[in-house]
C-alpha cells in the first residue's frame, strides 16, 4: 500500500482511508499466492490503479449526471468539484477478478461501504438529529428547521451523556453537509477551553481566532462551551473574552463554516443563559440518549469493518 500511495501522489491522486484499508484486505488475502515474480508494484502500476481511476470516473459521471462514457473530458472535468475528482474512495475498489495479473477471483468478501446517511439512519434512526440533517443536505425533502441569523441554519447545539454517539454523529453530518456543499470540508476540528482561553490579558482573542481560523470552512466543534464561563477562583477569567470572539468568528465564518456546540444539558443551558446572543446561531439543538446494546455493536462494526474480516462466531 505504501508503493500504491506513492504512485498515486505522482499522478495527483488521494487515497482516502477506507480505499487504503480495503486494498490492505483484499491484497493480504490474495497475493499470498500469486509467485515469487508476480511484480507486485508492476501489478498496482499498471493494473490496480488504472482501473480504480476508471471506476472513479465512471462513478463521477453518474452521480453528477454527465452522461454514460468511460472517462472523463476536461469540460465534464470542470463540473466536479476539485477534491472528488483526485480522490479514490472505497466505491472504487477494481473488480480484481477481471484483473489479468491475477488467476482467479477474489477470496474475500469486503464490507460494503456504508453512506453517512444510513450510518445515521442505523444508528440514531429516531432522533430529530437525523430529519435536521437530511432535510439541510436536501431542502425538497418537506422537513424544515430553524434558520439562525446569518441564513445558513446549519449551526446546531448537541447534548447527550458521554459514549451516546455524539462524535460519530458530527463526523456523519458533516460528510453530509460537505457533500451537499453546505460546507467546503467534512473535516472535523474539536476546541476546547485550553484552545481557545490564554493565560494573559488581551492574548486570548488572538489565540480563539487563529484557531477558529485553522478549522473554518469544515465542522466546528466547541466542546463544553460551559466552561468558558468558570469562576478560577482569581477574579481574572479570560473565558468570556472567548465567547466574544467566537461570536465574532461565527459572524465571519458561519456562511461557509458548521458551528457545533457539544456539551451536556445542563451545560448548554448554563453557557446560553451567560451568552443569549448565541441563541441567534443555536437555535437548533439536539439531545442524543444512552446508546443500546444493539447500537454500540453497530458502532464496534463501523469501526472495524474496513479494516478486518472476523470469524462469524466472533
Amino acid at each position: 500500500t505504501q508503493i500504491m500511495e506513492g504512485f498515486s501522489r505522482k499522478n495527483g491522486d488521494v487515497l482516502d482511508e477506507a480505499f487504503i484499508a480495503r486494498t490492505r484486505v483484499a491484497l493480504s488475502r490474495y497475493l499470498p499466492d500469486v509467485g515469487p515474480n508476480f511484480g507486485n508494484a508492476r501489478w498496482i502500476r499498471n493494473e490496480y490503479l488504472p482501473n480504480a481511476r476508471a471506476k472513479r470516473d465512471r462513478r463521477l459521471l453518474s452521480r453528477f449526471s454527465l452522461g454514460r462514457y468511460e472517462t472523463l473530458t476536461d469540460e465534464q472535468l470542470a463540473q466536479i468539484p476539485e477534491e472528488a475528482r483526485h480522490t479514490l474512495t472505497a466505491e472504487d475498489i477494481p473488480d480484481v477478478e477481471g484483473l489479468s495479473a491475477l488467476a482467479g477471483p477474489l477470496d474475500v468478501e469486503l464490507p460494503p461501504v456504508l453512506t453517512p446517511e444510513a450510518m445515521l439512519d442505523e444508528l440514531f434512526e429516531k432522533e430529530q438529529l437525523v430529519s435536521f440533517a437530511r432535510s439541510k443536505a436536501n431542502p425538497d425533502s418537506g422537513q424544515t428547521f430553524l434558520d439562525t441569523a446569518d441564513g445558513s441554519g446549519i449551526h446546531f447545539s448537541l447534548s447527550g451523556p458521554t459514549g451516546s454517539g455524539r462524535r460519530t454523529a458530527i463526523t456523519a453530518i458533516a460528510e453530509i453537509f460537505a457533500r451537499a456543499g453546505l460546507i467546503d470540508s467534512k473535516e472535523v476540528n474539536y476546541f476546547g477551553r485550553g484552545d481557545l482561553v490564554a493565560g494573559y490579558v488581551g492574548q486570548t482573542p488572538g489565540q480563539t481566532r487563529a484557531a477558529i481560523a485553522g478549522g473554518q470552512g469544515g465542522v466546528a466543534v466547541i466542546v463544553n462551551p460551559s466552561d468558558l464561563f468558570r469562576d478560577t477562583g482569581s477574579g481574572q477569567d479570560f473565558g468570556p473574552e472567548a465567547v466574544q470572539e467566537l461570536a465574532n468568528c461565527i459572524a465571519e465564518y458561519g456562511g461557509s463554516t458548521c458551528f457545533v456546540l457539544l456539551d451536556s444539558k445542563d451545560g448548554l443551558e448554563k453557557f446560553l443563559k451567560a451568552a443569549p446572543s448565541f441563541r441567534r446561531y443555536f437555535q437548533n439543538s439536539f439531545e442524543l440518549k444512552d446508546l443500546s446494546i444493539e447500537s454500540m455493536q453497530k458502532i464496534f462494526d463501523l469501526k472495524v469493518r474496513h479494516n478486518f474480516v472476523f470469524e462469524e462466531e466472533i
